[in-house]
């Protein structure tokens, strides 16, 4: 069975350059423009997801908040927290409980490899 990631980012160009670079690495995605809208899509069904790829800026909640959210309703799952700002972010991972951080623009491979390295060790 593939593993499943939910992809969080705001930007429709973003979400589908980043799905269809995920689905050609054997993945299975399902995409949400808003960290409500991955809230709600884990909770009903927490155990689809094998891991959490997260833009930082998003309208309403950020990343950061997801991140945290996440980990209170029990979400085990690696999360991924992404963005063009990197003032910081990274210090934020033990304290909200995002696994990794990448800025953006993503290269072409390095989410995979971050995945593979999260889910597989």
């Amino acid at each position: 069975m593939p593993t499943h990631i939910l992809f969080v980012d705001d930007d429709p160009d973003i979400q589908r350059v980043e799905h269809e670079r995920l689905q050609r690495f054997g993945y299975t995605v399902t995409t949400r423009s808003t960290a409500q809208g991955a809230l709600d899509a884990y909770t009903q069904a927490p155990d689809a997801y094998d891991a959490i790829v997260a833009d930082y800026r998003m309208p309403g909640i950020n990343g950061l908040e997801l991140a945290r959210k996440l980990r209170q309703n029990g979400c085990g799952r690696p999360i991924v927290l992404m963005s063009g700002e990197q003032n910081g972010l990274s210090e934020y991972r033990g304290h909200v409980g995002f696994d990794a951080f990448l800025p953006k623009p993503i290269g072409g491979k390095e989410l995979d490899t971050v995945l593979r390295q999260l889910l597989h060790g």
